[in-house]
């Protein structure tokens, strides 16, 4: 195969063993992050002295767990667009996955300016201005796994509409700290 010529199309089905690996993958993966947040949460009540005199360093602790976990997502994750890279409509569908995920990020950002989201700590709306912090925080470890989804892409549309996606990421980033900085030029 020359390299004008357009990447080869097979079908868009995964082998049963592909589909029970990726599946498995992402049980495994639930199964940790569920373990290990309950491990977190019996540090903090076993610790909670601790927790109270020292916050900002558990805080950052969970930071830390949760881009662990979301890292562990990328596992099957790429393992995924591994197997469907050479089928054009199933590469698109993720691609297109991809970029509407990449879209929640300035919705996120745009509903912190919400009081009632975020600053409700509790019921639907506080559940919303929590999605949204994790959404947001974890947005480095999409932004890994945009681009290796994008090394993967073998087709033309896949590939542009992996790009937008990183694109939007890093210009909600962009918008994001222009917006914590300039008050601190003026």
């Amino acid at each position: 195969m020359n390299a004008a010529s357009p990447a080869r199309t097979v079908p868009a089905s995964l082998t049963r063993v592909q589909r029970n690996l990726v599946v498995v993958g992402y049980a495994a993966v639930l199964l940790a992050s569920a373990a290990l947040v309950f491990a977190r949460h019996l540090q903090y009540v076993i610790h909670g002295n601790d927790v109270d005199a020292s916050g900002g360093m558990w805080a950052f602790g969970d930071l830390l767990l949760e881009l662990f976990i979301a890292g562990l997502f990328l596992v099957p994750t790429l393992l995924l667009a591994f197997f469907i890279r050479n089928s054009e409509p199933a590469f698109t569908r993720y691609s297109q996955t991809l970029l509407g995920i990449a879209l929640t990020a300035p919705l996120c950002i745009a509903a912190f300016f919400v009081p009632a989201i975020s600053q409700n700590g509790s019921g639907f709306l506080g559940g919303v201005g929590w999605f949204c912090l994790g959404r947001i925080s974890a947005s480095p470890v999409f932004l890994v796994g945009l681009i290796a989804s994008r090394l993967l892409a073998r087709f033309r549309r896949a590939k542009r509409l992996i790009v937008y996606g990183v694109l939007v990421e890093v210009g909600t980033y962009a918008l994001l700290l222009a917006a914590v900085m300039v008050p601190w030029l003026r």
